[in-house]
């Protein structure tokens, strides 16, 4: 694992994405690391195992939700401002 500033990182941008290949590779911001970059198989292993869901699965689920819900929640009447179109407006 190497660690690059963020000024490094970026101008040795193509040398930080092929080491990323091999190893995890850590950007600096004043000292501190921000962020990390990985290889694409690194990624794709660790969402997986992460739990990570597609927004078709998001959707699903909401969708499954609606279902099971019993109508539209219960609006409660607003009485904080005047109606623009009542008698009350002048």
């Amino acid at each position: 694992m190497t660690n690059w500033t963020s000024a490094n990182a970026k101008r040795h941008f193509a040398q930080v994405l092929i080491q990323a290949a091999q190893a995890p590779q850590v950007i600096l911001l004043r000292g501190k690391p921000v962020a990390a970059m990985v290889s694409y198989e690194t990624f794709s292993k660790n969402g997986a195992a992460l739990g990570e869901k597609s927004m078709a699965s998001w959707l699903a689920d909401l969708a499954q939700i609606s279902e099971t819900e019993e109508g539209d929640p219960e609006t409660p009447s607003r009485h904080d401002r005047r109606d623009p179109f009542g008698e009350d407006w002048e």
